[in-house]
């Protein structure tokens, strides 16, 4: 229940150098919040003026915070709180959904914007603080040394990895003194949530030794390492290791999260086709040809059946994978035909044939027909994908300027072919016409593979 007071009001009619004049002579503002996530306040124009007036007033804002909102808060997790923060970060007084005449701001919209973003999550860093505090307080019991390593992970969300660590080694302990074993599943959740706090931290290094302590902690407690914590701990570690410089490693254990994968989901989880799609690109690049192919299959079958059409770039994706290894075959007819259905995908996914993805499949169209000795079909291929690049990559990319040096030798060895005399005997040569633009358009392929295909 709520009583408003009105003789301890401020009149509408105040202007705002009034207002701020009266907040600085009072010198406190209390501001109720309530619920925690997505506050009335904030859709309320003038509270949302009141509030920016005492901060830029230099008043002292005093948050209060219901018994049940404030539970709710300390039950909260990491993902709900990181959306809770990304909503306040995007705070804006125009979108308050009820406004009066006489709530006019002193200033644009943008700079109270800035001013009101800042406030809130300060407030909540306090209150998580002071609850990490009172748990450490607390009877050590497993239940108190799970629920403080939930609020360190929160901490480490709201930006305070320093109050983060603190919380960390204090759940430890908790733990220590409670008896839990040292293999269990709650001790490898601790370690996990450690080197999350310690990669925003940059400390790589330490992310490393805390990573692998926590997988093998997982492994123990689950008895196998065919499990999706493992997993997900094992692809943590190709990150860190990625941010070491460490890229054997990474791709070591990226390689490892990927056939983990397949094992421990079911088959229909979207993870399992995307790790075999992969893989099989993978084994391509190593020259895995027979490899590659059952991956790639495996991909298909299991995207297909997920999202029920081959109008989904993951699906595309592997069905240009597919035709790259029957390219490699040698297999020209079966790449062709593949290459194609890639692209119907691709612009069926995109909505549009205008994206760089399907610009890379014309240029491995333009390859096949350069193989079948088919040169003004390749160069039309390819005077498409120029096209796509220039607008969607622009003019100077790496990407673009490869397509257009695979042109120029396409053109020169159309020139060649129109000038030579019609005997057969006369006929410009394989090595001489269209091998420098297969080793043109094979340049080209190394740098394409470097742009992002989803």
């Amino acid at each position: 229940m709520y009583f408003w007071v009105d003789l301890l009001c401020a009149p509408a009619s105040l202007d705002a150098e009034a207002m701020q004049q009266l907040m600085a002579a009072v010198g406190c503002a209390l501001v109720v919040v309530t619920p925690w996530r997505r506050p009335v306040l904030l859709t309320r124009a003038w509270a949302l003026l009141d509030l920016y007036t005492a901060v830029v007033a230099d008043a002292r804002v005093e948050f209060a915070l219901p018994r049940a909102q404030l539970e709710a808060l300390r039950a909260t997790d990491a993902d709900t709180l990181q959306e809770a923060l990304a909503e306040l970060a995007q705070l804006d007084v125009d979108m308050a959904e009820v406004r009066t005449a006489a709530c006019t701001w002193p200033c644009a919209p943008a700079d109270a914007n800035a001013v009101l973003r800042g406030v809130m999550p300060p407030w909540l860093r306090q209150l998580l603080v002071a609850y990490a505090a009172e748990l450490t307080a607390a009877e050590p019991t497993e239940d108190v040394g799970c629920t403080l390593d939930r609020v360190a992970t929160l901490l480490r969300e709201i930006g305070d990895t320093q109050e983060a660590m603190a919380a960390s080694r204090q759940a430890e302990q908790i733990l220590d003194t409670a008896g839990v074993a040292a293999g269990s599943l709650v001790r490898a959740q601790l370690f996990e949530h450690r080197a999350s706090i310690l990669v925003a931290m940059a400390d790589w290094a330490e992310a490393v030794r805390t990573l692998n302590a926590a997988e093998a902690m997982f492994v123990q407690a689950h008895g196998t390492q065919v499990h999706v914590d493992v997993c997900r701990v094992v692809k943590n570690l190709a990150r860190a290791y990625k941010r070491m410089g460490d890229n054997d490693q990474a791709v070591h254990h990226y390689m490892r999260s990927l056939e983990l994968v397949v094992e421990a989901y079911p088959e229909d989880h979207p993870n399992v086709g995307q790790s075999f799609m992969i893989l099989g690109e993978t084994a391509m690049q190593q020259g895995q040809l027979d490899r590659a192919l059952v991956y790639l299959t495996k991909a298909r079958r299991v995207l297909l059946a997920r999202h029920g059409s081959g109008d989904h770039a993951d699906v595309a994706r592997t069905l240009a994978a597919l035709a790259d290894v029957y390219h490699q075959y040698r297999d020209l007819p079966q790449a062709l035909d593949l290459y194609t259905k890639a692209q119907t995908s691709y612009i069926h996914a995109y909505a549009t044939d205008q994206h760089p993805n399907v610009a890379r499949v014309d240029v491995a169209l333009g390859h096949i027909y350069i193989d079948q000795g088919r040169l003004e079909a390749a160069a039309e291929h390819l005077r498409k994908a120029l096209g796509i690049f220039e607008v969607k990559l622009g003019p100077d990319h790496a990407t673009t300027n490869s397509c257009k040096s695979a042109l120029a030798s396409l053109a020169g060895a159309q020139s060649a072919a129109a000038a030579a005399p019609p005997p057969a005997s006369r006929r410009p040569s394989f090595a001489r016409v269209v091998l420098p633009v297969a080793l043109a358009l094979a340049a080209f392929a190394i740098v394409l593979s470097r742009v992002p295909r989803r």
